[in-house]
């Protein structure tokens, strides 16, 4: 009955109709006659002939039994990803079906390792429901759950078993020409396209799902396909079209405080690289105060870390690193990698604005291992690379900063990241400089200009200055 490779003694309990604590004498009758393993405890497999014959064996059942048992199961797998979600990814919130009601409750976690390590051990037991009932129904359950798990797909690094279930769970919502499967659909297949690099194609996306929620005036999931598109956008460099993405986001009403947070943060981040500081704050107070009442580690962590980037953009280093330093521990009770890859890159760049370059090297080590990872970061703006070669510059170990920042330009501009290859450009410029390259530095600095004039970025004064600064020198000799 169980869609996916293994099953846990909860899901076989959820199948039995029993309380999830229940215990179930069958799995360890079936261990003992060695039709079952148990590769990693708690977990049970079957060979694939006699899963097989099990599958028909089940087929012999009632209708309304094997019905009954599923219904219970995806209910079981809804309600558990809506409450680890909760603990650990807030912002990825959860719709239930209106067609039918959930049955049985969800599972218990202890805090935000237990509930992500769940999201692991089950992630192919959910990837394969998707599409089973995409294809032989319950379909609402398709888009539910593919869209509950749209987070889960981001921050562990989307996989082909991801796309497979979203366009699956798209097949089945276009079939009944369901508006709001349609657009939550197109939600995670845009988290996919923009875990995948493409940046177009997720603004696609996401505008497929404004056109679907709007069909049926579904304003929380018109707020987040406008904060998506804008988070989109920021990335792009894209700065003033993601600046009226996320300020027409915060126009839909939505009772969900965790997005709001969000939603505020997102524009705090944006005003602040438009150099605009005190809207910025403005925003970025907001978010803390809806933190402050939500009470989760993870939003706590969104917040403080883009109120502590607004501090340090204006040189107030002791109020930015207090901020910094409470999103980071926020980031690591939560469990989040991606937030505590933002955390990194800010505290880095802190301490090279303080001078204290040993802390700064000490900070890019963790993050330079999540990079390796491929663990990308929560916030829109990505400081990564720049943190880590304002370090190297700042510690003069110039190779380092010219070998990893060109390596990391490659990279960013293969992946359409604009706001990052702008950043990137400059301070490897500088340490072409430090080097003696001057060519080299010209040349990057006069790449990045453009993109700061187009989009009114402040940086544009300072690669001006740069590039005037070059010129006298030239001139004097």
């Amino acid at each position: 009955m169980i869609p996916g490779p293994e099953a846990s003694r909860e899901a076989a309990a959820v199948l039995l109709g029993r309380e999830l604590s229940a215990p179930v004498p069958e799995l360890d009758e079936l261990l003992a006659a060695h039709l079952l393993s148990e590769p990693i405890p708690g977990r049970y497999r079957s060979h694939d002939l006699l899963a097989l014959y099990a599958k028909q064996l089940a087929g012999t059942e009632p209708k309304e039994t094997r019905a009954s048992a599923l219904h219970r199961l995806l209910s079981w797998y809804l309600l558990s990803v809506d409450a680890a979600n909760r603990i650990s990814m807030p912002s990825g919130w959860v719709l239930f079906p209106d067609e039918f009601p959930l049955t049985g409750e969800p599972q218990a976690f202890s805090g935000p390792h237990d509930s992500q390590a769940w999201l692991a051990a089950e992630h192919s037991n959910l990837i394969t429901a998707i599409i089973h009932v995409s294809e032989h129904g319950p379909s609402p359950f398709a888009w539910h759950l593919a869209h509950a798990l749209r987070a889960h797909f981001y921050a562990q690094r989307s996989d082909g078993g991801a796309l497979a279930a979203s366009q699956a769970a798209l097949r089945a919502a276009e079939a009944r020409d369901h508006p709001l499967g349609r657009g939550m659909c197109h939600m995670c297949l845009g988290f996919i396209a923009w875990d995948k690099g493409a940046l177009d194609a997720a603004l696609e996306e996401y505008n497929s799902a404004k056109i679907q929620f709007d069909r049926i005036g579904y304003t929380r999931g018109l707020a987040a396909a406008w904060n998506d598109s804008a988070e989109v956008c920021t990335r792009a460099g894209r700065v003033a079209e993601a600046l009226h993405h996320a300020s027409t986001a915060l126009t839909f009403h939505t009772d969900y405080t965790p997005s709001r947070a969000v939603h505020h943060a997102n524009l705090a981040e944006i005003f602040r690289i438009q150099g605009d500081y005190v809207a910025s704050q403005r925003h970025a107070q907001e978010a803390l105060a809806i933190a402050a009442g939500n009470g989760n580690p993870q939003t706590a962590a969104v917040a403080k870390l883009e109120a502590g980037m607004t501090h340090l953009a204006m040189g107030e280093l002791a109020t930015a690193e207090e901020l910094l330093s409470e999103g980071r521990t926020a980031a690591e009770l939560v469990g989040s990698q991606n937030n505590l890859y933002d955390a990194l890159s800010a505290l880095a760049l802190l301490c090279v604005r303080a001078g204290r370059v040993a802390e700064a090297l000490n900070w890019i080590e963790p993050l330079q291992d999540l990079l390796d990872l491929g663990t990308p970061g929560f916030a829109p703006e990505d400081l990564a690379e720049t943190a880590i070669v304002e370090t190297y510059l700042a510690a003069n170990r110039l190779d380092h900063a010219i070998e990893f920042g060109a390596t990391g330009l490659a990279r960013r501009m293969a992946a359409g990241h604009g706001l990052t290859v702008t950043r990137l450009r400059v301070v490897l410029g500088r340490a072409h400089a430090a080097a003696g390259d001057f060519v080299a530095a010209r040349s990057l600095w006069e790449a990045a200009l453009p993109h700061t004039i187009e989009e009114s970025l402040p940086e544009r004064a300072d690669i001006e200055g740069l590039l005037a600064d070059l010129q006298n020198c030239a001139g004097a000799e």
